[in-house]
């Protein structure tokens, strides 16, 4: 099954079968049933922070949101 990953960077991404494949090898590792939703989030004040955030889980919502603006794809499938 395919996991949800929803893109508001406003950008086209061509690593959705990376994060797929990702996201399939931690489920089978860690065993997880239900799928999270990923967010690819756009936040231009995060992205000129040295250290500014590069994602985070909510548990309630079982959502990931990863801060995609100005970083390459294996550094947000690092965060993921």
């Amino acid at each position: 099954m395919k996991f949800k990953i929803n893109n508001n960077t406003g950008s086209p991404i061509n690593y959705e079968d990376e994060i797929h494949n990702l996201c399939g090898f931690a489920q089978d590792r860690l065993g997880f049933q239900q799928h999270p939703s990923i967010f690819l989030d756009h936040s231009k004040v995060n992205s000129e922070k040295v250290l500014g955030n590069t994602g985070y889980y909510d548990p309630g919502t079982m959502e990931i949101h990863v801060f995609a603006t100005g970083r390459h794809p294996k550094d947000i499938l690092r965060s993921i």
